[in-house]
C-alpha cells in the first residue's frame, strides 16, 4: 500500500512541476532542429539550378499506335434489359 502511495505521489509531482518545464523545452528543441534541417535542405536545393530554368530528366517512350483492320474492331460488352417481359434496346423500342 505504501509503494502505491509513493508511486502516486511521484507521478503527481512529475506532472505538476517537472513536465510543464521539460515538455515545452523538448518540443521547442525538436521544432528548431526540424527547422534547421529544412533550411539546410532548401539551401542545398536552390544552388542546383537558377530560377526560371526548366530541365526534363526523363522523357517516356512514345507508344506505337497499331492500325486495326476494318474487318476487326473493338469488342463492346453489352447487357440486355427486360422490361415487361420484352427485350428493349436503349431507345425503349421493343425488339421482336
Amino acid at each position: 500500500m505504501t509503494t502505491f502511495l509513493i508511486v502516486i505521489l511521484v507521478l503527481y509531482l512529475l506532472s505538476r512541476f517537472i513536465f510543464p518545464v521539460v515538455v515545452p523545452r523538448l518540443l521547442r528543441y525538436l521544432f528548431n532542429r526540424q527547422q534547421r534541417q529544412q533550411a539546410g535542405y532548401k539551401g542545398h536545393q536552390t544552388h542546383a539550378k537558377p530560377e526560371g530554368e526548366i530541365s526534363i530528366d526523363y522523357v517516356p517512350k512514345q507508344k506505337k499506335t497499331t492500325h486495326v483492320p476494318d474487318n476487326q474492331g473493338e469488342y463492346i460488352e453489352f447487357e440486355e434489359v427486360k422490361k415487361n417481359d420484352k427485350i428493349i434496346n436503349y431507345n425503349d423500342e421493343p425488339i421482336h
